[in-house]
């Protein structure tokens, strides 16, 4: 679930990357590049925390 909700936002990037690039709006390609990147970050951390702290937990269920 993780791993396809990750990619379906890289995806959604893409296209709006490749918008601005067939729009000649390539001013507007950086913030989208840093914003996405800072959502990865955002969401890498999170998902860092939780596997840390349940851990344990996520083992005796699997």
């Amino acid at each position: 679930m993780v791993t396809f909700v990750v990619t379906q936002l890289a995806m959604g990037i893409t296209v709006l990357i490749a918008r601005y690039i067939g729009e000649k709006r390539v001013k507007e390609i950086g913030p989208v590049i840093g914003g996405s990147t800072l959502i990865f970050t955002i969401i890498s951390t999170i998902l860092l925390i939780i596997t840390v702290f349940f851990s344990s937990p996520i083992s005796k269920l699997i």
